[in-house]
């Protein structure tokens, strides 16, 4: 059997992160090494997002689950399952993570962070869960 492993590919232009997602391959489930450098999300709608693990310690929960000192499983699989989360909700977090790296030291220049607006007050209690 197999399933699909969503990649999230990042675009920067002059005032805006443009996020791509595209299926990358199927993999099967046999097949759970995570690549090197990135993190495996989970949503609980099934969908698996891969994220460079510079971009994902943008928040402090899944720092905390990935860093070398701790002794969750996350750390060694970099895997991380969030079964309160939609995909939809993630992706956007995901989003968020790229954009607060690449404009994190250019406040500046630094274009608005737009969201659905349906989606606030989910999206306010993601990011308190993912401390960012």
């Amino acid at each position: 059997s197999s399933r699909v492993l969503w990649t999230l590919a990042v675009t920067q232009f002059p005032n805006e992160v443009r996020l791509f997602v595209s299926t990358a391959r199927e993999m099967s489930t046999t097949e759970n090494k995570v690549p090197e450098g990135y993190v495996k999300i989970i949503s609980k709608d099934g969908f698996e997002y891969l994220c460079s693990k510079d971009c994902a310690i943008v928040s402090k929960t899944i720092r905390n689950m990935i860093s070398g000192e701790s002794t969750f499983r996350e750390t060694e699989e970099r895997t991380i399952t969030l079964p309160d989360w939609d995909g939809h909700l993630i992706e956007t977090a995901i989003k968020y993570f790229h954009y607060k790296v690449r404009y994190d030291h250019e406040p500046e220049t630094r274009p608005e962070f737009k969201i659905d607006p349906e989606m606030g007050l989910q999206l306010m209690m993601l990011s308190n869960y993912l401390d960012c």
